[in-house]
């Protein structure tokens, strides 16, 4: 009798062991793995996207290439950042190809970070207080303290012509897109610009608007992928 009550005690705590499981296992967020990925972190970035209003009939098959002074198409830094762009204009229905002859638009990118810029500011580390000492008061005055801090502006530029009227040169739309903050890593820190400004490539916004996007935004995966 002992046995059988202490077996069904046995299969008891079992089976809520594994609903407790898969319970945990169910409800808990899968998070981004990727080391890349600012977990923790925060960033604001100030886009602005201007566009021309029959933009969008121009078509959507585009050539990319570099609109910087000294970095060709074959550089390989361009390279990683235009299959960052690539990824971004895929889920806008954008299309991009290599040859000329094929394609609607020259895409014209950009992309830079610029000198570290400090600045410093007093902050209060302990507020000021007074206390009697019997018939007498003593005052105890606030301390502070200097905190320098460096931040980087990180730019995005991307234009769009159109190719079937080279000679016009017309610009169909352009999209700026730039944060400031401390971190200096421009291949980690472009893919959050891009993410946080795809949404507004080819678009006229009328001004520029300011977008917030964490650290661990899935978006940025699919950036990178």
């Amino acid at each position: 009798m002992n046995q059988s009550r202490i077996k069904s005690s046995l299969y008891y705590l079992f089976c809520i062991t594994i609903l407790i499981l898969t319970s945990s296992c169910a409800t808990t967020p899968s998070s981004p793995t990727d080391p890349r990925m600012l977990v923790g972190y925060g960033f604001p970035v100030k886009v602005d996207a201007i566009a021309d209003p029959g933009s969008l009939s121009k078509g959507k098959t585009y050539l990319v290439t570099s609109a910087m002074q000294g970095i060709n198409d074959n550089d390989l830094q361009f390279k990683e950042f235009a299959r960052y762009i690539a990824n971004a204009l895929s889920s806008k229905g954008f299309m991009r190809t290599d040859n000329p002859e094929n394609a609607d638009l020259l895409i014209r990118l950009a992309y830079g970070i610029g000198e570290p810029q400090t600045s410093s500011k007093t902050v209060v580390t302990s507020y000021g207080y007074s206390y009697p000492a019997g018939w007498m008061w003593f005052t105890v005055p606030p301390m502070t303290e200097t905190v320098e801090k460096t931040e980087y502006t990180k730019t995005l530029v991307l234009e769009a012509y159109d190719l079937k009227n080279p000679k016009q040169q017309a610009q169909l739309w352009k999209t700026t897109a730039k944060t400031i903050g401390p971190q200096d890593d421009l291949r980690i820190m472009l893919a959050y610009v891009i993410a946080a400004s795809a949404e507004y490539f080819g678009t006229n916004q009328g001004r520029q608007i300011n977008v917030h996007i964490n650290g661990d935004d899935p978006r940025v995966l699919d950036i990178w992928k």
